[in-house]
């Protein structure tokens, strides 16, 4: 956890058999809540966390670390992480649990406040027109 309203996420993407692998994608999505089961329809409906170039990604193997911010303060949420290849196979979907720390407030001891009063001027009253204006025929 970084602070209230973001977190760090740490994840590997395996080495792979295939010498000439490289990610094509990544996709990091979360929810809120506890007791999550994470199918493909739940990832594909969970909030998308701006996607991650894969090119910036260390050696297979190695861990990756992401922040993740714009989160509210005491929450649960939950993170789930896939990858795929450029023909779209996709790793399975890794998960992660973590709870934002509250926000904290700070007490002000004093206050002031501006207030704002709409009225009408003095003076003699104004005629106005009540409609169309009528000429005798």
């Amino acid at each position: 956890m970084v602070d209230f309203d973001r977190v760090r996420l740490t994840f590997v993407v395996p080495r792979q058999d295939d010498p000439e692998f490289r990610p094509a994608r990544l996709k990091i999505r979360h929810v809120t809540g506890e007791d999550v089961t994470w199918t493909s329809e739940v990832f594909d409906g969970a909030y998308e966390v701006p996607p991650i170039d894969p090119t910036t990604l260390p050696p297979l193997g190695q861990p990756t670390t992401v922040e993740v911010a714009q989160l509210w303060g005491d929450f649960t949420y939950q993170f789930a992480v896939l990858y795929e290849d450029s023909c779209t196979n996709h790793s399975p979907i890794a998960t992660v649990s973590a709870t934002t720390t509250a926000q904290k407030f700070q007490t002000v001891d004093s206050f002031c406040f501006v207030a704002t009063a709409a009225f009408e001027p003095r003076g003699p009253p104004r005629s106005r027109p009540c409609g169309p204006s009528a000429t005798p025929g």
